[in-house]
């Protein structure tokens, strides 16, 4: 392709990304846009650029959709002996990054277009804009199962486990996480007070609140409001830094409280421990729950638990 071409492909980006039908035409469009935004010093050549290579992305991603849903079309291994369809790899194609592209369609086509109009837009851009609208969704979907979800079962538990789903709105500043904002349904602190948990628990019981290191100023009153009184706190020291709009969170907590007397099972445990960041949002490490076991007698109650556990009532949405 010569400059002229070059620039007339630049300056009519959408035409050009229309014309696209093969994963050639279209993967041609996106080593055109990298090699211009890798020479240029023109800020407007550059905007162009991007335009077309926001476009080429998003158009690779509803191409490759429609491929047959093959090894070989997908590039995901060996292809059949009679498929003549080449591999992703074949065409110089990182499978990885097209599955960024599949988020672009997630994009719904007004907002596509008045982000490809602004001056300013960038890939990075677009991707948070899809991811936002992932979480929308997962959070709309988590909202329905907590709607369905039955009430909190009966007891009487002698140790309850509680990871509440923090709202951050009561806690001072305005969109404190951004993108590390959670896929769940969040609740208030009134909400949280108004659960049944402590007629839940035995008469002589302990809990396990955990809390992060923002919330902590919320823990205390919600012990009390459930007929807890706070002994002390376990940390969970993680390997890496998270989030944080201020310091980054390194650390979460469980309050431990108690109801009525109940001793700990074993006296030889610390307040410090050193476990490992897990996969998902707010998961909890298991080498917790294995600890609580052996502190605190059954039967345990986890709620708002993510997942099933073998000897425990386990409540929640996705649970």
């Amino acid at each position: 392709m010569d400059n002229q071409t070059a620039l007339s492909t630049l300056g009519s980006a959408r035409k050009a990304v229309e014309k696209a039908h093969s994963i050639f035409d279209v993967q041609k469009l996106v080593k055109l846009s990298e090699a211009v935004m890798a020479v240029t010093d023109s800020e407007g050549m550059r905007e162009q650029a991007m335009e077309l290579y926001l476009r080429a992305r998003r158009r690779r991603g509803e191409i490759v959709e429609k491929l047959p849903k093959n090894e070989g079309a997908r590039g995901r291994g060996v292809r059949g002996k009679n498929d003549p369809t080449p591999t992703l790899a074949e065409q110089g194609i990182d499978r990885h990054e097209v599955k960024k592209d599949y988020k672009l369609l997630t994009i719904p086509e007004p907002e596509w277009e008045a982000f490809c109009a602004k001056e300013d837009k960038n890939f990075t851009g677009a991707m948070r804009i899809a991811k936002s609208i992932e979480r929308d969704k997962k959070r709309d979907e988590n909202a329905e199962m907590a709607r369905e979800t039955e009430p909190l079962p009966d007891g009487p538990f002698s140790t309850i486990v509680v990871d509440p789903p923090w709202s951050r709105e009561d806690e001072g500043d305005v969109d404190q996480l951004g993108r590390g904002q959670p896929t769940y349904e969040m609740m208030t602190i009134d909400e949280l007070k108004a659960l049944p948990i402590g007629e839940k628990a035995a008469d002589n019981a302990h809990i396990y609140l955990w809390i992060t290191n923002r919330s902590l100023p919320k823990g205390f009153p919600l012990l009390t409001a459930w007929g807890f009184r706070y002994i002390t706190c376990l940390t969970w020291c993680k390997p890496s830094f998270g989030i944080g709009n201020y310091f980054r969170g390194q650390t979460e907590h469980m309050l431990f409280g108690v109801k009525g007397s109940l001793p700990l099972l074993r006296s030889d445990v610390g307040t410090c421990f050193n476990w490992p960041r897990q996969a998902r949002h707010s998961q909890k490490p298991e080498e917790a729950y294995d600890l609580i076991e052996t502190c605190s007698p059954g039967p345990w109650l986890d709620a708002f638990a993510r997942r099933k556990r073998r000897g425990w009532i386990c409540w929640g949405a996705e649970a």
